[in-house]
């Protein structure tokens, strides 16, 4: 029985891949061009997925894109199976699409080496590979094949993080709803809750709703499996719909009672009794949100007639079209010429660069002001940065600072991880109000440029004066090292015609107050610093800058 079953499964493997023939006694053989065919487009779609791995390793909203690759391939095969009858033969335009496609590969390729973390590039590496695969499969069937095997194929763009604007906007309302919602609700059973911001004070406990309580991380992944469920039972397009409908709901509903249970526990335990509840909570509550939704499917799925693919797949006809050989060639050579022309582009732009100015921070600790803080176990899981230090103190001029210094080694997830956060995005959170984005300037100290964005924010106590940069480790003058802080579309660009990739990153953070005015605070700043810094010499002893 064994025998016969795996006899089977690859007779049905090897027909899949072969041109129709009637003969009795001719075996199935796959084509040599099927095969280099199926190899192009894996090089590609691995080339976008290694790229992709960045964001699922380092950002937990985005972990579940590991199992993309999975369930797409799965979605196409399932597919294959019921392919229908191929249309008749077509022009060459669809490969005239896929080799523009692959001739814009390479200069996407070059920025995207030097900027691993530019969503904007990722969804064009995706789009590339979405539009060459779809080509082929157009050349090859023609247009029933392309809407057949559409869904599969664009299923992938849920791998691909959300843009930045977008997700910041969802995140900080969804863990701001979230936070006054849990308020209104513990109050109303007894248990006075104030809100500031994302956090919730509780009697004298202080919990804050993050990102894991927002709701977005069980959204994403409960989105991206209503759609794999619609595909899988191929429902209706009005069953689809009500399946993403059933994935919002469901998400919204389970980490709102999530957040509430966590914001009880911490108001009535403490902060610390949440370390036992926060990640078993998020699994029964992810658990809970995919059996739902599963079982929504289950229920569009009834009286559809199921899936009829097991039945067609003894009869679906083969390849009607393979692709020229030609095509074939070009495609795989140009693959290997994008990769190894990015190594060598970046190669020798970093044998020819002169390294960067190394330093460190002189922490004013002999003051008796002065305070260190430890991070928080869910900022340094977050962030994953090597080194880092946090502290307080009262300056000569009578500024009260509290300042952070985080330092990635170079990688290729450094940039990806020191751009993740800034304080528009996360001040709002503690209960600040932005007021101002200020002017954007360079401080100086010997040969190292600090390109530094100002803020004015707002809160209980007062106005604070929040300056931050990301400083890379890279000898460049004032205007590219502002360029470099903004992480603008041209400093980006920069980037790559610097060949600069993998760089080690340090960010700043700091917040005064006290200051009458902002150029009060900026001097205060640019005075503090100077002599804070130490700039390492050649021969490895170190000085403090007093320009």
């Amino acid at each position: 029985m064994r025998k016969e079953f795996f006899a089977k499964l690859r007779y049905s493997f090897l027909t899949s891949f072969t041109v129709s023939d009637n003969s009795p006694n001719r075996k199935p053989t796959i084509q040599p061009k099927t095969v280099l065919a199926l190899c192009v487009l894996a090089g590609l779609w691995l080339l976008v997925f290694n790229q992709l791995r960045l964001e699922w390793t380092i950002n937990p909203l985005y972990a579940y894109g590991w199992a993309i690759p999975v369930l797409a391939l799965y979605l196409f095969w399932e597919r294959w199976q019921g392919r229908p009858e191929p249309a008749s033969a077509g022009n060459l335009v669809p490969l005239v699409i896929a080799g523009a496609c692959f001739a814009a590969l390479l200069p996407i390729r070059l920025v995207q080496e030097a900027n691993p973390d530019w969503i904007l590039i990722s969804w064009m590496m995706n789009s590339l590979a979405v539009v060459v695969t779809i080509s082929v499969i157009h050349f090859a069937g023609g247009s029933r094949w392309t809407r057949h095997f559409c869904f599969p194929v664009l299923f992938t763009f849920t791998a691909v993080a959300w843009p930045v604007a977008f997700e910041n906007f969802a995140l900080q309302n969804l863990m701001y709803g979230n936070a006054v919602v849990a308020a209104e609700v513990l109050t109303l059973g007894g248990l006075p809750t104030f809100v500031h911001g994302n956090m919730l004070s509780i009697g004298g406990e202080i919990v804050s709703v993050d990102e894991a309580c927002s709701g977005i991380r069980s959204l994403q992944t409960a989105f991206m499996m209503s759609l794999f469920f619609g595909e899988f039972y191929r429902l209706g397009i009005v069953g689809r719909l009500w399946l993403v409908v059933a994935s919002f709901f469901l998400a919204g509903v389970l980490n709102f009672g999530r957040t509430l249970i966590l914001s009880y526990v911490g108001g009535t335990r403490g902060a610390e009794a949440l370390d036992g509840w926060h990640d078993p909570l998020g699994m029964v509550v992810l658990v809970i949100c995919l059996a739902g939704l599963w079982g929504v499917a289950l229920l569009f799925s009834r009286g559809t007639g199921g899936d009829d693919s097991a039945a067609a797949a003894s009869s679906a006809p083969a390849l009607a079209r393979p692709l020229p050989t030609a095509f074939l060639l070009l495609a795989a050579g140009w693959l290997i010429l994008t990769e190894a022309a990015t190594e060598t582009w970046y190669r020798v732009h970093e044998n020819n660069t002169d390294p960067a100015p190394q330093w460190s921070m002189a922490w004013p600790t002999s003051l008796e002001s002065f305070r260190e803080y430890e991070f928080s176990d869910t900022a340094q899981t977050i962030l994953k940065f090597n080194d880092g230090k946090s502290a307080s103190w009262m300056s000569s001029e009578g500024f009260s600072w509290n300042m952070y210094l985080l330092r990635w080694e170079p990688g290729r997830v450094s940039k990806n991880l020191a751009t993740a956060h800034s304080p528009d995005i996360c001040l709002p959170a503690s209960g600040m109000e932005l007021r101002a984005h200020l002017d954007s300037f360079v401080l100086e100290i010997g040969d190292l440029k600090l390109p530094f964005r100002a803020y004015t924010f707002e809160d209980h106590r007062g106005i604070h004066y929040v300056f931050h940069t990301l400083a890379e480790d890279a000898r460049r003058d004032a205007s590219t090292a502002v360029e470099a802080g903004a992480l603008t579309r041209e400093a980006r660009i920069a980037s790559f015609l610097r060949g600069e990739r993998n760089l080690g990153q340090r960010v700043i953070g700091v917040s005064l107050q006290g200051p009458m005015d902002y150029h009060a605070a900026r001097e205060a700043l640019e005075k503090n610093l100077r002599s804070m810094i130490r700039i390492e010499n050649e021969n490895g002893s170190r000085t403090a800058a007093t320009r």
